[in-house]
């Protein structure tokens, strides 16, 4: 499907001038539009998702607007995928003037999102004119999606928006923030160079913006730094935001001890321990935060108890809605602060003594700290440290979820919200001591499954994956 709506799209966009496809007429569409809408009530998201793509035929302004305007507001992944696949198929001249003015005059932000994806899926300039339309944007979500739609598509048309978007915050309060971070990275995939300073960029710009084509192969690494300060670490790898929430597992498998890496000696009275060794990143990081950083911290286990039919959550737990952070009088999750607060000596007082004080206990409820993460608001980075694979279940039923459930949970639950996602797993040996927590699959490791569920939820969120040994 994907492949036929790139192939279409390119055809497009090489032909010159389309020919125009053939429209339904006004009594087609409407019946289509009454039968979509009657499916969403029903929440019947399969049957929305084959309306929306039966409407798509019509390759239209009224067809992009309605097929957005109800997308964004069914929480489903494959409604979402259906519509933006729906837009992006889009030939004709009208669907495509539509989808660019739409991008940057529609008043939902949800929507310009919506169709900033479906602009990422195709190849044609025209369309891209609706990306560098976006990086104008004064919602920073919209902002997101427009800088990975950018780095996706290698749109020479965004590099002067992305230019000035550089220059816009970097003498700024998010000076290096996730959003001025992630368009240097943009712009460094696009044109295989790397600067700090948006004056950087535009000499490198300017004098070769009309004859320039996109760096084929794989992107060059960034430099570590292209800022003036260097930037916090936890376990070696950067903090590329000042708006973060760290979400630490405590379960109980954080009390083994794993051994050092092969030919690496351990100092004296250096600890091993998962539980201690976090604690210590944590504190470290917290220190290093500069003063312009706003964070805070979840930690989180989880409990479940097994019965003759397996495991299952305590009684009275309820079935929908947000999972308490007390389950059978067990607090599974602690928060530093309920909201972000300004990294001063204060607070990083405060939240040293907090770390100092969390205890490895319990399972491993990763989607449920998740979800309650992207409650914070004013974050746009979530940072998470695992060792073992989640423990997560169906509230209504006690069936285990798969890593394939939670990944489209966390996709689904992201997709208007843009946050980046940092995973950090521990690299795994047989457990020593602990008493329970984590999963038998998630004692394979940092290298196993642990480690493709962790690469696959940092890459899905636009992080990167670190494999602590």
């Amino acid at each position: 499907m994907r492949k036929t709506i790139h192939a279409l799209a390119l055809l497009a966009c090489l032909a010159g001038v389309v020919q125009a496809a053939p429209t339904l007429s006004n009594k087609d569409f409407n019946d289509l539009k009454k039968e979509a809408q009657k499916a969403a009530a029903r929440g019947a998201n399969s049957e929305v998702a084959s309306r929306l793509r039966e409407l798509a035929r019509d390759d239209s302004d009224r067809a992009i607007a309605f097929i957005a305007d109800l997308a964004v507001r069914i929480p489903d992944m494959s409604v979402y995928e259906a519509a933006r696949d729906a837009i992006a198929g889009m030939e004709t001249p009208e669907a495509v003037d539509a989808l660019v003015d739409k991008v940057g005059k529609d008043r939902n932000p949800m929507v310009r999102i919506l169709l900033i994806d479906a602009i990422a899926e195709r190849t044609c300039d025209r369309s891209a004119a609706g990306i560098a339309a976006a990086l104008g944007d004064r919602t920073d979500e919209v902002l997101r999606a427009a800088i990975g739609a950018a780095k996706k598509r290698k749109a020479i048309q965004a590099v002067d928006a992305l230019i000035d978007l550089v220059g816009k915050h970097e003498n700024g309060r998010d000076a290096d923030g996730l959003l001025v971070n992630s368009a240097r990275e943009a712009l460094t995939h696009i044109t295989g160079e790397s600067f700090a300073k948006a004056a950087d960029w535009r000499n490198f710009w300017e004098p070769r913006k009309a004859s320039f084509r996109p760096r084929t192969g794989e992107a060059p690494r960034q430099a570590a730094s292209t800022g003036e300060r260097p930037r916090p670490r936890f376990f070696g790898s950067e903090i590329r935001s000042n708006r973060i929430a760290f979400v630490i597992d405590v379960s109980g498998s954080m009390m083994a001890a794993d051994p050092p890496p092969r030919g690496v000696e351990v100092a004296p009275g250096e600890s091993r321990v998962r539980m201690e060794r976090a604690k210590q990143q944590l504190q470290a990081v917290v220190d290093a935060l500069p003063d312009d950083c706003r964070f805070t911290m979840l930690a989180y286990s989880g409990i479940l108890y097994q019965s003759g039919a397996g495991v299952v959550l305590p009684q009275g737990t309820p079935t929908d809605g947000p999972l308490p952070w007390t389950l059978g009088g067990f607090e599974w999750l602690k928060a530093f602060k309920p909201r972000i607060v300004q990294a001063n000596s204060r607070t990083k007082s405060e939240a040293k003594e907090w770390i100092s004080n969390l205890k490895a206990n319990g399972s491993t409820f990763t989607l449920n700290a998740l979800k309650a993460a992207f409650e914070i608001e004013g974050i746009d980075t979530i940072v998470l440290l695992s060792d073992g694979m989640p423990t997560e279940v169906h509230r209504s039923n006690n069936a285990g979820m798969s890593t394939d459930e939670i990944l489209k949970e966390v996709q689904a639950l992201n997709r208007f919200r843009r946050l980046r996602i940092d995973t950090f797993g521990f690299e795994m040996g047989d457990d020593v001591g602990g008493g329970g927590g984590g999963s038998r699959a998630g004692r394979r490791g940092g290298g196993g499954d642990l480690g493709k569920f962790m690469q696959d939820l940092a890459a899905q969120n636009g992080g990167s994956y670190t494999q602590i040994q």
